[in-house]
């Protein structure tokens, strides 16, 4: 029923192997392969949002990063660490239930692994509503002080200064730059 892919992350603990998991139900699979072909399109490889956007963070974060990504029933969230996901976690919630959903999700980050302003490199959170959040103050209650928030420029990514939504073409970016590996 389900379709898994695994790979091992790198940790400073070699006795303490990890994994990045996925799954997916093989119906859910089936009608993607269905779309596609319907649209005659030809997909080589299809990856979460989400991880397409981590790219970014696990490739460019000196320190810990976390990612948050908006999205119609709520976000996604990863916290990076040492260039390897340590944690990712989907929320279903309410738009207005977005602030302290991301509220609760720091305050887990600060209590599981008790971050310093000198570890923490930044959060970026991408999504269309992204501008309605209020990081900032959800930050500085959670942390203490207000950790950089990240811009795509931050992460190496170079948005031309066009009339482009730059989350928008994050998670595709992301994708494409798997090639350069």
């Amino acid at each position: 029923e389900l379709r898994l892919a695994h790979e091992k992350i790198s940790i400073d603990q070699p006795d303490k192997a990890k994994y990045l998991v996925t799954a997916i139900k093989l119906s859910v699979l089936q009608e993607y392969e269905n779309l596609f072909e319907h649209l005659r399109w030809h997909a080589g490889l299809i990856l979460p949002r989400l991880l397409c956007e981590m790219k970014w963070l696990l490739t460019n974060a000196i320190g810990d990063s976390l990612l948050i990504s908006l999205h119609s029933d709520g976000f996604s969230s990863a916290i990076i660490q040492s260039s390897a996901p340590s944690i990712i976690r989907n929320v279903n919630c309410a738009w207005r239930e977005v602030e302290d959903e991301i509220y609760r999700f720091l305050m887990f980050y600060r209590e599981k692994f008790n971050p310093q302003p000198e570890d923490l490199f930044g959060i970026l959170i991408l999504g269309a509503s992204a501008k309605t959040i209020d990081i900032n103050k959800i930050t500085t209650d959670v942390f203490g002080y207000t950790p950089k928030v990240l811009s795509p420029e931050d992460v190496n990514l170079d948005v031309p200064v066009m009339n482009t939504n730059a989350d928008i073409v994050v998670a595709s970016a992301g994708l494409a730059s798997l090639a350069w590996r």
